[in-house]
């Protein structure tokens, strides 16, 4: 039942965000970035409701776990200038090649992905809401453009889109048919 996807899995409602660097002389794969973007993935984990991300930052703090072999207190990102070089190389030779794309080519643009639990429309639309105002109070919209993607959030608009024109048909309805009465009478 969808209840062990909820309770076991992270929920059974793909989430999907793309990340675009505003300053395109950056790299996704800097630390300076990753930092940065380790503030959103934090949100989106503890606040936010997605579980089990993949992204730029979940590959550097695998990579890092690594490196101390599979200790959990490890997965985080490297805190040293050394420990990054060493994560970066353990990416680039293994992770990139096998972790899921989370990097365009040119490295501006990075992904997101998750799952979380069906929690509706109105309840992600209003956490969506709350996701740009993080941004805008930890001015990470200065540094990032992002923009919710995936074909759970696609489903949602075509909702909205089929209700508004079911209800506009409606409405139109009746004033044809009101038409039609007034001009019998």
């Amino acid at each position: 039942s969808s209840r062990f996807f909820e309770n076991q899995l992270s929920g059974a409602r793909q989430f999907e965000m793309q990340v675009e660097l505003k300053d395109k002389s950056k790299s996704m794969l800097d630390l300076e970035v990753l930092r940065k973007l380790d503030k959103i993935e934090k949100y989106l984990g503890e606040t936010y409701g997605a579980g089990s991300l993949f992204s730029p930052v979940s590959m550097y703090k695998e990579a890092n776990r690594v490196q101390y072999s599979g200790q959990n207190a490890y997965y985080k990102l490297p805190e040293t200038e050394s420990e990054f070089k060493k994560a970066s190389s353990l990416v680039e030779r293994y992770l990139g090649k096998n972790y899921p794309k989370v990097v365009s080519k040119d490295l501006d643009k990075g992904r997101f992905s998750g799952k979380m639990g069906d929690l509706g429309s109105h309840e992600i639309f209003k956490r969506n809401d709350k996701l740009y105002q993080f941004m805008a109070a930890e001015s990470l919209d200065k540094d990032f453009k992002i923009q919710i993607t995936g074909s759970a959030h696609l489903m949602e608009l075509n909702n909205i889109n089929i209700a508004n024109n079911v209800f506009y048909g409606i409405i139109f309805s009746c004033l044809i048919i009101a038409f039609i009465i007034g001009f019998m009478l």
